[in-house]
């Protein structure tokens, strides 16, 4: 998946990561995937593709979650339930996220507990 809109790393996480998330969401992460927004470029652009990621990956995985500098909740996904925060900018638009997405999730505020 390439658009010049994001830039996508993905690296094993370190032990401090992995302690983290565990204590904070009740699961071991065994991979960190990154999602940067050039600077400049199409918003609407790395929103879509941001969203396209997402999914795929999802297929692929158990639990997760994404977060915005660390602490604030993008989404998450625990125990098989999939949840975006209706408090991140990204998904504001409740209409344009289920226009896009088949798969079940709800949209609500999710305080972090890492902060």
């Amino acid at each position: 998946m390439f658009d010049e809109s994001v830039q996508l790393t993905a690296t094993e996480p370190l032990a401090i990561t992995q302690s983290i998330i565990r204590d904070g969401f009740h699961f071991t992460p065994t991979l960190g995937i990154g999602f940067r927004h050039i600077n400049n470029s199409d918003w609407g652009r790395f929103k879509e593709t941001t969203l396209q990621a997402v999914v795929l990956l999802l297929e692929y995985s158990q639990d997760a979650v994404l977060l915005f500098n660390g602490e604030t909740i993008v989404f998450q996904r625990l125990c098989g339930k999939l949840t975006f925060n209706s408090g991140y900018r990204l998904w504001e638009d409740d209409k344009w996220l289920r226009s896009r997405l088949a798969l079940p999730f709800e949209r609500r505020p999710l305080p972090s507990p890492l902060r």
